[in-house]
């Protein structure tokens, strides 16, 4: 059988380039289940390359052997397959060496016929409709279930992986749960299938051209490619209709099809004795159209397979007289042909008769043919219509004239054209116009445009009414999300559309005549420019994308904050380990942002919600592996804070810590200063850390001066916390300086100043630099104006302090408004701040009565080791309503200006002094005095505890009049509002449960008069419940052995047992060994003779311990209980380093047999030497990976043998 050259087809096929990932199609596995007993045919198109092996084309078995279930299809050479199949209870069954010529030179459609439950079962398979060579199965168990393991694959075994792979293009694989005769497979196979056809089980026309999913047309059983066949555009001669014939003599033999739209194609006069022959339509554009002149928009062609057995020819005939188009052009039109081998198309020769309107030649093989060059002139289109109508669009289609571009104008119904609006150039038919107005009528008109041939006439008018809008729903849900002084945000749910309207004016203004923002587009929304302190009514509406609009909604009503940005602290900026503030111009040179050059001073205020390296409050820094310049000051690891600089004679940056660690969520003052020798930090005035690791000028490279990041070319680490006052000094201030400064705001124009930021911009992204360099700085990196927040820093208007806290007292007074006397100062206080703030505070809220009261003070405790506590005295001698109205006043606190509401510390009037007197006022406090009318319900006062235990506390205090009582208690430090709460009757005093031991707690008291009339809060009182394991004293070493030490501790706590850690003098603590003890005086035991240990003690009070105290350096004695054997064997073992990081050595030099150990603490033994036979022996260790401790080495001998500990650190 010889077979035929043939043109191209239609869609795509998937090429398998047999690459090692051994591509292949892998098919729903439950075909296997219909087919498993029954008859079935497969038939697919292919085109094979060269390959070795015997590879499968189409299979669901493994085959690895034939003998495994299940069936394949196989090539064995480049013109022969195979066809191999075993049932259950049969043997295998084997088809080989099926002859199929052309099988690497053209597309060849394969079926394969299993007709397993008739009389005389046997295996069909044909080649292009074409019988090729049948085995019978009888004796093979025919019927007998597959039991396939696998699913059915394409291109591959059912396994996916067989060593041999297919290599060429296949394309419409079919599956049939019957048997399909010669005159089926014939009648089908160059033609699509609708999917629905009798006895069809699945069929792939692989025509996605995309992804990894095929889809079955049956739409039941969908199919996946596996490790990345291609796809590729298909060359089998497949149309959506064919006829065809294979007769028993071409003696008067035709084969015609008729397309109502494109004419009649005929073949007749076939010679050389062809096999049979195809007749297929495509009704469709040609994908390809290269060598086609003015192919215009000819849809559809026609293609001829022959199946030859040699010296063929035939006659065709294309009469095109049904065909509209090519009648119209037809003194220009020819006939196009292309074949297999073929990327374009040419002129074929055939002879056109414009009589009979036909193209006739005579070929000798297969190919396809579409008229071309419609050249001759511009054809108008046909009807047009309107479909698809919606209140704002409508899609016009047309029949088109023949070109492939056209001009289309329309306007409201009856308007003369030319006065239309035009679209000019359009490509799709149809085409959708959108932007039109609802219920309105509407005319349009088309024309071809064909280019340099011209334009057609106009074609119309075609006339469509636009629905009606639909109903356009109006918003809900308006919520107020942020208020500030001078903007709100505002959210809501939108009604659908994503264009609002937004109006707002003063409250209760009339909607229509207030400010109105149209075609907003964010949600939320934020209102700018509004006035402080002033109400608002907002309105907003749905614009359905201009098509309509909805009802509005509202009124939301609010009120703007008052602008305080000027009282106290003012603002500060929050920044949450992202965003940072960059000085304008992004990365700079020093010179231009006039950085100091040779000494420096950098100061902040900073409240640190979390601690971690190289996270800068400000910098200007390059760090980029060994080039390193510029400043900063930022936060460590270890809640510590750094102060980093590089002098011109240094060859990098130093990164210098305080050597204190701080609690996070406080306000502090950092200052870090460098003279040009010595770098220095502090902070709340107190010398920390200082280093002469640097010298000369400021090393500067171009970088960003960046508030809250540590910023250069490839870093970005933001801070963690909240930052306020930061101040540029070209000077180094002296510690006086800075303790004269810290708690008082500046005015920008003190000496020496370079860059001042007091972050009082509130709600803009612009920082302003108050000093002289004017580094003003913008927001970057996603922070927004929500950053904004009030500052908690002890600042204001002039401040006095004290570091000498042996006869610390502060004074400070105000004009007309009394002062504030600071004394009895207690505790770990390093130093103390009085302040003055000379305006009304940012928040009144708790205040009864705040009169023609308009200033506050302020204290600041530079904590030390221990918390502190002082007394501060309200003096208003100098404050007549004050005086007049004394039996009512009271003294309120808060802990800083971050808090909004104020607390009656129900401190003790003293009239004959004319003055109010805080006793044991803990930590940092800002004050003020108020309440210069009665109150309709007195505060209550005399806090006090009475018994404070390891769990309660016992707490009373003296009424205002009230007989019942609100008490708050918490953690000290805790927010009013988030502790918890007791309501208290008939007695003034009650018990506080729930507490944790050693813990410092805060409790208020508020008096309750009434349903809604209660008092101030008075508080806080601070207490502390007991310590169950208080840590110790002291330890002293009572005497001491060659092999033990003893120890008195001394200690308040009640706990008589003891842990000790101990090891070689300056080992590192926790890597020790731990001995637990019981008894005063404390034993050590097991210890080594002449030998300097560490020892650290703590109480162990069962589950709880203290803290650790030591070391405790001693020295065993050195009176041997050794003989001088045992002593040689001690001093031959030698280990070094010790301690160590994990590598060490062992040096043994002795005379006799020995042998070396290893072991941990607890007995395990991790090394054993060889037995040694004397002499110098080393051996070296890694024990990198072992985990930190002490570890026991002995040397063994017959003689003895000793034992030294290792530590590994």
């Amino acid at each position: 059988l010889q077979i035929g050259l043939f043109a191209q087809g239609r869609g795509k096929a998937v090429w398998f380039p047999a690459t090692s990932a051994s591509e292949y199609i892998q098919l729903d596995t439950l075909i296997n289940d219909v087919i498993d007993t029954t008859d079935f045919t497969i038939e697919w198109w292919m085109k094979g390359e060269p390959m070795s092996g015997d590879p499968g084309i189409i299979a669901n078995k493994n085959w690895s052997s034939g003998n495994n279930p299940g069936f394949i299809v196989a090539r064995t050479g480049a013109q022969t397959i195979k066809v191999n199949a075993r049932f259950t209870g049969g043997s295998r069954f084997d088809l080989n060496g099926v002859s199929v010529p052309g099988l690497e030179n053209d597309w060849l459609h394969m079926a394969v016929v299993f007709d397993r439950r008739s009389t005389h079962p046997d295996v069909k398979v044909y080649v292009n409709g074409v019988i090729a060579d049948s085995a019978s199965l009888s004796g093979k168990a025919p019927t007998g279930a597959m039991s396939a393991n696998y699913p059915i694959a394409v291109g591959q075994d059912g396994t996916g992986a067989y060593r041999y792979k297919y290599k060429g293009a296949l394309d419409e694989v079919r599956i049939w749960n019957a048997v399909q005769t010669q005159n089926d497979i014939r009648a089908n196979m160059c033609k699509v299938l609708s999917g629905t056809e009798s006895g069809l089980l699945a069929a792939y026309s692989f025509d996605e051209g995309a992804g990894t999913q095929i889809s079955d047309l049956s739409g039941t059983y969908s199919a996946e490619l596996k490790n990345n066949p291609q796809w590729m555009d298909s060359r089998a001669p497949i149309g959506d209709v064919a006829v065809q014939t294979y007769p028993a003599s071409w003696a008067g033999q035709t084969l015609s099809y008729t397309s109502t739209a494109h004419g009649d194609f005929s073949l007749s006069n076939f010679s050389g004795n062809p096999v049979g022959a195809h007749l297929y339509f495509i009704n469709d554009t040609v994908a390809d159209s290269t060598g086609i002149n003015a192919l215009k928009a000819n849809n559809g062609y026609f293609g001829v397979f022959v199946v030859d057995s040699g010296a063929l020819t035939y006659d065709y005939s294309y009469d095109y007289t049904a065909f509209t188009k090519a009648m119209a052009a037809e003194n220009g039109i020819d006939l196009y042909q292309r074949m297999l081998s073929d990327a374009s198309w040419s002129l074929g020769g055939a002879a056109k008769n414009i009589t009979s309107h036909d193209f006739a030649a005579t070929d000798s093989v297969g190919r396809e043919f579409v008229i071309g060059n419609f050249t001759s002139s511009c054809l108008a289109p046909g009807a047009g219509t309107a479909i698809n109508l919606t209140f704002n669009s409508a899609e016009l289609s047309w029949t088109s004239g023949g070109a492939s571009t056209w001009d289309i104008e329309f306007g409201a119904s009856g308007f003369t054209q030319g006065n239309g609006t035009s679209i000019l150039g359009v490509t799709s038919n149809p085409y959708t116009l959108n932007g039109l107005q609802p219920a309105t009528a509407y005319d349009f008109y088309v024309r071809d445009n064909c280019g340099s041939l011209g334009t057609s006439v106009w074609v119309g008018p075609f006339t469509f009414t636009t629905s009606v809008a639909p109903a356009c729903p109006a918003p809900s849900n308006l919520t107020l999300n942020n208020v500030g002084f001078s903007h709100a945000e505002i959210s809501w749910t939108t009604g659908g559309s994503n264009l609002w309207n937004v109006e707002y004016g003063p409250v209760g203004y009339t909607p229509g005549t207030g400010t109105k923002i149209d075609s907003v587009f964010s949600n939320p929304y934020s209102i700018s420019g509004l006035t402080p302190a002033t109400s608002y009514d907002v309105y907003i509406q749905d614009t359905c994308n201009f098509v309509n609009t909805s009802s509005w909604v509202g009124p939301v009503s609010f009120t703007t904050v008052v602008d305080n940005r000027d009282r106290g602290p003012g603002m500060a900026l929050t920044i949450a380990n992202s965003g940072y503030a960059h000085a304008f111009g992004g990365k700079r040179s020093a010179g231009s942002l006039n950085l100091p050059d040779s000494t420096i001073t950098l100061e902040a205020w900073f409240k640190p919600r979390s601690f971690g390296k190289w996270k800068s409050i400000i910098s200007f820094i390059q760090d980029n592996g060994s080039f390193e310049r510029g400043f900063d000051l930022e936060t460590r690891n270890s809640n510590k804070f750094g102060f980093t600089i590089k002098g011109a004679n240094s060859s990098k940056l130093t990164y210098m810590e305080t050597t204190s660690s701080f609690d996070p969520n406080k306000w502090y003052h950092i200052a870090g200063v460098y003279d040009g020798d010595t770098m220095k930090i502090y902070v709340n005035g107190v010398l920390e850390n200082t280093s002469n690791s640097q010298s000369g000028k400021i090393d500067y490279e171009d970088s960003w001066l960046s508030i809250g990041s540590y910023k250069d070319d490839n870093e970005d680490y933001s801070v963690d916390g909240v930052i306020d006052e930061i101040r540029i000094w070209n000077t180094a201030r002296s510690q006086e300086d800075i303790r004269a400064y810290m708690c008082q705001k500046l005015q920008g124009t003190e000496s020496g100043l370079v860059t001042y930021y007091n972050f009082n911009t509130g709600e803009d992204t612009i920082i302003t630099d108050l000093a002289m360099a004017g580094n003003h700085a913008q927001f970057a990196n996603g922070l927004s104006n929500a950053a904004w927040v009030y500052s908690g820093a002890a600042l204001g208007d002039t401040s006095i302090y004290t570091y000498d806290m042996s006869s610390a007292s502060l004074n400070l007074a105000s004009a007309a408004h009394g002062s504030v006397t600071l004394d009895s100062v207690t505790g770990g206080a390093e130093g103390v701040h009085l302040y003055f703030v000379d305006t009304l505070p940012n928040f009144t809220k708790g205040i009864n009565d705040l009169g023609d009261q308009e200033v506050y003070f302020g204290s600041f405790v530079a904590e030390g080791s221990s918390p502190s506590k002082h007394n501060l005295t309200y003096d208003y001698n100098n404050y007549s309503n004050a005086v007049s109205n004394e039996n009512f006043l009271n003294l309120y606190n808060r802990l800083n200006a971050s808090v909004k509401t104020w607390i009656n510390t129900g401190a003790v009037r003293n009239p004959a002094s004319n003055s109010i007197d805080f006793r044991q006022a803990s930590g940092r406090r800002e004050l003020m005095l108020a309440d210069f009318v009665m109150a309709s319900c007195p505060p209550p006062s005399a806090l006090s505890v009475a018994n404070a235990q390891f769990f309660y506390a016992d707490v009373q205090w003296v009424s205002g009049g009230a007989a019942n009582w609100n008490v708050e208690y918490g953690v000290s430090g805790f927010g009013l509002g988030s502790g918890q709460r007791q309501a208290v009757t008939s007695a003034s005093a009650t018990t506080l449960t729930g507490l944790q031991h050693s813990t410092t707690y805060d409790f208020y008291v508020q008096d309750s008069c009434g349903i809604s009339d209660v008092s101030s809060w008075v508080g806080p009182l601070s207490f502390t419940t007991l310590d169950i394991c208080p840590d110790l004293d002291s330890v002293s070493l009572n005497h001491v052995t060659d092999n033990s030490a003893t120890f008195d501790i001394y200690t308040n706590g009640n706990s008589n047992e003891w842990d000790i850690q101990w090891g070689p003098a300056g080992f590192p603590q926790g890597v020790g060994i731990i001995t637990k003890v019981i008894g005063n005086p404390a034993d050590l035991l097991n210890l080594q003779k002449s030998t300097a240990y560490d020892a650290y003690f703590r109480a162990n009070c069962d589950s709880i311990n203290s803290e650790w105290l030591g070391p405790i350096t001693f020295t065993t004695d050195s009176t041997s209980l050794f003989s001088v054997v045992e002593q040689a064997i001690a001093n031959s073992l030698k280990i070094y380093p010790n301690p160590s990081n994990g590598g060490f050595t062992l040096r043994v030099d002795y005379r006799n047999p020995c042998s070396l150990s290893i072991s941990d603490l607890n007995g395990k033994v991790l090394y054993n030497s060889p037995l040694y036979r004397g002499g110098l022996i080393i051996e070296n260790f890694s024990w990198e990976n072992k985990a930190r401790g002490m570890y026991l080495i002995n040397l063994n001998t017959a003689e003895g043998s000793v034992t030294k500990k290792l530590i590994i650190q």
